[in-house]
């Protein structure tokens, strides 16, 4: 797992179920269906942004793959292949290094993962109560301006 969060990788969601590997050498888009299952398993909102998803949209250049959404958190994971000796596997573009830098300096980290049990700790991380955030705003409420 290539990311400045300090998550350490599992092979088992919250409620112990193993999670199956991806072979290394896998293509990309088998890792995100592969998130996409356990997301759904894990009660994660999981929506597909990458730039191979929506090339004329009007995208931001180099924004993640996936924005994941659970426990009044929201997280933006890049996913690539991962690193097999004598294979290609998948390498940060320009774009996406330069968005994680300006994430970055706002204060927004961005996941690069390459596994699934990468996303599992990531989603795992997710649920768990902050005991020191306030609720968030409802439909009756605004936020300060």
């Amino acid at each position: 797992m290539r990311a400045h969060h300090g998550l350490r990788a599992t092979q088992r969601h919250h409620t112990g179920a193993p999670v199956p590997a991806v072979g290394c050498g896998g293509l990309e888009r088998d890792l995100v269906q592969e998130i996409r299952v356990i997301a759904k398993a894990m009660n994660i909102m999981l929506c597909e942004v990458g730039q191979y998803r929506a090339k004329s949209s009007g995208t931001t250049a180099g924004f993640p793959d996936l924005v994941a959404m659970a426990g009044g958190r929201v997280v933006l994971i890049e996913t690539k292949r991962c690193h097999v000796k004598n294979e290609g596997h998948g390498v940060l573009s320009i774009g996406q290094v330069e968005f994680i830098r300006r994430a970055a300096e706002q204060g927004v980290h961005v996941f690069v993962i390459d596994r699934a049990e990468d996303a599992v700790a990531i989603f795992n991380a997710m649920r768990r109560p902050r005991p020191s955030d306030a609720p968030p705003c409802t439909d009756r409420e605004r936020a300060p301006r």
